[in-house]
């Protein structure tokens, strides 16, 4: 109050024309902060990514028996092995769970400490990526920090060559550094992480992850869902770095065994084989399956009709438990709902599916998410046949809250993509199956080379998807979504195309 009336009586004594001169300096003052801010934005933006370095040539390390001149595995080259077995639970919007990673060293190198990354901190209030997010000042698409974000550690254990023991740990934002009691021994030194996690899962996860409340239910995308390994190689040694939100992955290969408990009224799909379907679906379920496998066309395993019905359900009250398995994977992402529409059909021996709600299936002369498994099939088939075969059993389409994001087997799209937009986004995050799930390449570092490549096959595949011939109007426009609002139209796609982690 006193502060306010003082300016009030400021107002009294200025002379005349004091009231304008005073509003035209707060003006240009106001302009002058306006620029600074703008010009400390885009030095930080340069300070991220400085277009003079994008295609320097790369640092890499002098030939010898790791590598040739070409970069091409020598003699001696090696890789570290990660093999995962996870137990979780879904309970409300919280994920429990206990994980063992058997870590294999192959490198020649005595490693005195492993290194873990804790993708869920970023949703921390206080993680780097929010302070960055907030440094720049902006709609960040990578957001979704919350109060209670991040992993809670309950516990950690390593199993030593037969002795386990409790080992200090100690961890910064994103990352974790398990210290051992002794050195793991190189060529094939081997030790087991226990580690006891869980954590909210976040609504907005960074547009990779998250959850979709639709239909009086809801669509669970989980993925930077459990504690990670860091990738160890020969050229840079620990590839530890903080996960900001933007940059992706570099991860070792491994074998994941996984049992997700959930909700009997839920439906899970994830990266793997699914090892006990008599479990955990109808018998009805299990013979359209078999009917999708040997079909070109997609077959319903849930009818629109029928999604979110009991009857969809194996008759009991207690939560399933739904185990996946899956081989020479360097990552794994599930998803889970009380509202899948359910198709799928068969490639070969690739089982190809996709699952949306009802509210995503086209209306109004555009097609939805009802053509999702012919736009997969497509690809997959395309791709093989062009590029390298796909080497995975299954291939997996969510629609949900992320725009679009890929992982081994498993894509999100956003529920709301229609028409050809659904084409591109569909095709675009398969297409990552190619580049970089079977290269394993350092997506943190060399982004422009997954997504380069990525583009580059995607638009002859949307060329031969239209016959054979180039249709931007095909390949880059859609109609309005099915409850008439408009859908994604050139920009959107140009702006996807630019900045889709898929």
């Amino acid at each position: 109050m006193r502060r306010t009336m003082a300016a009030f009586c400021a107002l009294l004594i200025l002379p005349a024309g004091g009231l304008a001169a005073q509003e035209q300096e707060e003006s240009s003052e106001q302009r002058e902060a306006a620029e600074a801010a703008e010009l400390a934005r885009r030095d930080s933006l340069r300070r991220i990514f400085d277009p003079a370095r994008a295609f320097a040539p790369l640092d890499l390390p002098e030939p010898g028996p790791f590598r040739d001149a070409a970069g091409a595995p020598g003699a001696d080259y090696w890789q570290q092995r990660a093999d995962y077995q996870i137990k979780a639970t879904l309970t409300g919007d919280r994920i429990e769970g206990t994980e063992r990673i058997i870590y294999t060293n192959n490198s020649p190198d005595s490693l005195t400490s492993l290194w873990v990354q804790l993708d869920q901190n970023l949703f921390r209030e206080n993680s780097y990526g929010a302070q960055r997010a907030e440094e720049l000042d902006g709609d960040v698409r990578h957001g979704g920090f919350f109060r209670d974000g991040g992993f809670v550690i309950s516990g950690v254990r390593i199993d030593f060559e037969g002795e386990m023991t409790v080992p200090e740990y100690r961890t910064e934002d994103t990352m974790m550094e398990i210290l051992l009691d002794q050195p793991l021994r190189p060529g094939g030194g081997r030790a087991s992480v226990d580690i006891d996690f869980s954590f909210e899962i976040p609504e907005s996860g960074g547009d990779r992850m998250g959850q979709l409340d639709i239909g009086g239910g809801i669509i669970y995308q989980l993925a930077q869902w459990y504690p990670r390994v860091f990738t160890y190689d020969d050229v840079t040694g620990w590839n530890q770095s903080p996960f900001l939100g933007q940059g992706e992955w570099y991860l070792e290969y491994g074998d994941f065994d996984v049992e997700l408990t959930v909700p009997r009224d839920f439906v899970v799909v994830a990266t793997g084989e699914l090892l006990n379907p008599e479990d955990v679906l109808t018998r009805t379920q299990l013979d359209r399956l078999a009917e999708a496998r040997a079909s070109e066309e997609a077959v319903h395993i849930i009818e629109p009709e029928e999604a979110g019905d009991d009857e969809t359900r194996p008759p009991g009250e207690t939560p399933l438990t739904w185990r996946f398995r899956a081989e020479n994977v360097r990552d794994f992402a599930w998803a889970a709902s009380d509202r899948f529409v359910w198709d799928a059909a068969g490639w070969e021996d690739v089982l190809i599916m996709s699952v949306y709600p009802e509210e995503s299936i086209g209306g109004r002369g555009v097609s939805g998410w009802e053509r999702s498994t012919e736009y997969l099939r497509h690809s997959v088939e395309y791709y093989s046949e062009e590029w390298f075969r796909y080497p995975y059993p299954v291939a997996i389409n969510v629609a949900g809250l992320a725009l679009g994001m890929e992982y081994p087997m498993v894509i999100f799209c956003s529920w709301r993509s229609r028409g050809a937009f659904l084409f591109s986004v569909t095709d675009h995050e398969i297409g990552h199956t190619w580049f970089p799930m079977l290269v394993g390449s350092d997506e943190r570092r060399f982004a422009w080379m997954d997504e380069g490549f990525n583009t580059f096959i995607n638009y002859y595949s949307g060329i031969e998807f239209a016959g054979g011939r180039a249709d931007p109007g095909r390949v880059h426009v859609a109609g309005p979504d099915r409850a008439g609002q408009p859908g994604a139209g050139p920009g959107d796609l140009h702006a996807g195309r630019q900045h889709l982690r898929g």
